[in-house]
């Protein structure tokens, strides 16, 4: 094996960019890395590009598209394309992190990972403050009690702050609930009820996911 073949391998960050280099210039050598290294993909047919912004992905995945004649394939969504071929489940919508202060907690967020709060709002039905912080295209909801006896409250009582659930985004809610009971699981909400930025919600109860609180949510 070549010798930028075996440093690719390790993944050795120049022979990396002097590859990407012939693939922009349209080098045969470009066309001999990817044949050889083919071989030891298992076969595979894609190829993933990552980088800091910037660096040129663009135009490399364009250049690799027309010239190589690979498949380019944008996005491809969670839920129709899955695995397991369930169209119900779109995407991990949020997780929820009870704390006792969202004043304090997003700091953590914002400052040292800079992240940025995009809202605060507060649900006085479930006696709950709300602060949404995007994430790629999920997000992080902290959970502040608004009430000494409200659920975020006793949650942190009982186990501190920390996760409190996690949330899955359906296009259907009704129809998400109806399957999930037809297979037995137990539902806290059988019935959707309205949460933070409009959200239709409904509750999976833990003892049918592992200890787990899972939130439906259906967005429009």
């Amino acid at each position: 094996m070549m010798e930028l073949e075996k440093l690719l391998l390790n993944r050795d960050k120049r022979a990396i960019a002097r590859a990407i280099t012939y693939a922009e210039d349209d080098e045969e050598k470009a066309r001999e890395i990817i044949r050889k290294l083919y071989k030891r993909s298992g076969n595979a047919y894609i190829v993933g590009i990552t980088g800091p912004p910037g660096v040129g992905k663009s135009t490399l995945t364009d250049r690799l598209v027309k010239k190589l004649t690979l498949i380019q394939l944008q996005k491809l969504s969670i839920g129709k394309y899955s695995r397991g071929g369930n169209d119900v489940i779109k995407k991990v919508d949020h997780i929820g992190i009870a704390v006792k202060s969202i004043e304090e907690a997003r700091k953590f967020y914002e400052e040292v990972l800079g992240l940025k709060v995009t809202g605060i709002e507060e649900v006085e039905e479930q006696k709950v403050k709300t602060a949404f912080i995007p994430v790629g295209e999920s997000e992080i909801e902290l959970l502040e009690s608004t009430s000494e006896d409200g659920p975020v409250a006793k949650f942190i009582e009982k186990r501190g702050e920390g996760i409190h659930h996690i949330a899955l985004q359906v296009d259907d809610i009704e129809k998400a609930l109806k399957e999930l009971k037809g297979k037995g699981v137990v539902l806290i909400d059988e019935v959707p009820r309205y949460g933070a930025g409009g959200a239709r919600i409904a509750f999976v109860h833990p003892k049918s996911a592992n200890g787990v609180l899972l939130e439906l949510c259906e967005r429009k």
